[in-house]
């Protein structure tokens, strides 16, 4: 039962991918759609931190511990899960109500294929809806791209938090906050920034910067062991990578699928493009289940030792998602993006920002330190005591 409405919330999800994405393209001019989409991710990932946060402590306020703690949850913690998925259901019934008060922008012109299809009351065959978005050379760059960086993700899955868990002994309450509250809240303070980027330098040379970003997040893993000096804080810096680079990944991907909205192909492209990546996907979420349990011995009898470091067949599969983030990187240089400044402008504008930034915050410490220290009028005109005696 769990698995069906998982699966059906799911469908639903995708079937309105489309329809939205398409209809806020439309509304949303180019020159602004990096900021706007930022802010909107601010706000919804603000509300999912503090939703998390509450029903988190929940959860963990009705469970049963000590030594007659079980793992299936008491008659209350049923209770509070069907409370919550009735609350998250009326929630996203709000949401879809809310769309009505939302003007819906049509095309001047409507395009050739979709409207000869309407007139003669056919629907789009998969000969309109996947091979013909393909014969395009700037979306197929794209598409290998995004499924490529896609299964670089989900091939290790939660296979991260089982190291963490497992190799590393984090608490529950530590891998909670590295793994989900300090990537949203990475991602929250770099939202506006990414956004205001994308809008000045283009797509092209963000997914250079968070793809490389996606590779210095998996490297820490291999270094930490459970004796490291400051774990949690080693553990917690990839985190803080990933929050801030798969933000800006997630925002640019959104814009890039709106400019192939605003094309010839309207929803077709989104349909084709969010229906083959979900291939590559779930392929790889499959390919890295298999690959870490066919591994397994690894775990006790035949670790791969490299000084202190053990590494298992977790360590494996995190390898293969390194190698398939760094194959995105190069897949890249194939990627067109019309009016994209280059990569390196990009950066050079980053450093001296931030070198201002930092500049600019030490001055006006210094100020504010030396004001504070600064002897008052009355302190100056008060005569010492030991010239008045």
């Amino acid at each position: 039962l769990a698995l069906c409405l998982r699966l059906c919330s799911s469908v639903c999800g995708q079937m309105s991918q489309p329809a939205w994405l398409t209809w806020m393209g439309r509304m949303i001019p180019p020159r602004i759609r990096g900021r706007y989409m930022a802010r909107r991710a601010i706000y919804t990932t603000l509300v999912a931190v503090v939703a998390a946060f509450l029903f988190g402590y929940l959860l963990d306020k009705f469970e049963i511990r000590g030594d007659e703690a079980v793992f299936l949850p008491t008659l209350r913690q049923k209770w509070l899960l069907c409370g919550m998925i009735a609350f998250g259901g009326l929630c996203g019934v709000v949401d879809v109500l809310l769309f009505i008060r939302i003007p819906d922008v049509m095309p001047t012109v409507p395009q050739h294929k979709e409207a000869e299809h309407l007139r003669r009351g056919k629907p789009l065959g998969l000969h309109e809806l996947l091979w013909e978005p393909l014969r395009n050379k700037e979306f197929r760059g794209y598409l290998l791209y995004a499924t490529v960086i896609l299964m670089g993700q989900l091939i290790a899955g939660n296979f991260f938090i089982l190291n963490a868990q497992k190799n590393l002994a984090l608490s529950h309450k530590q891998i909670n906050f590295a793994f989900q509250i300090l990537p949203a809240l990475t991602g929250i303070a770099a939202s506006l920034f990414i956004g205001k980027l994308l809008d000045r330098w283009g797509r092209r040379p963000m997914l250079f910067v968070c793809t490389a970003g996606t590779l210095l997040s998996v490297i820490p893993w291999f270094l930490v062991t459970e004796h490291t000096p400051g774990l949690f804080f080693w553990s917690c810096i990839p985190g803080a990578i990933a929050g801030l680079t798969w933000a800006g990944i997630m925002q640019t991907q959104i814009n890039i699928v709106m400019r192939f909205a605003d094309g010839d192909g309207q929803s077709r492209y989104i349909a084709a493009f969010y229906f083959l990546i979900s291939i590559g996907g779930a392929a790889a979420a499959v390919t890295g289940g298999i690959l870490a349990q066919s591994l397994v011995s690894m775990n006790y009898e035949h670790p791969i030792l490299i000084g202190p470091f053990a590494w298992n067949n977790w360590h494996v599969v995190m390898g293969a998602s390194w190698l398939l983030r760094f194959t995105a990187l190069l897949l890249l240089f194939r990627v067109h993006d019309p009016g994209a400044y280059a990569t390196r402008d990009m950066l050079r504008h980053i450093r001296i920002s931030t070198v201002n930034f930092i500049g600019n915050g030490t001055i006006s410490l210094a100020r504010t330190f030396a004001w504070w220290r600064r002897p008052s009028s009355a302190d100056e005109t008060t005569p010492d005591t030991d010239d008045v005696i």
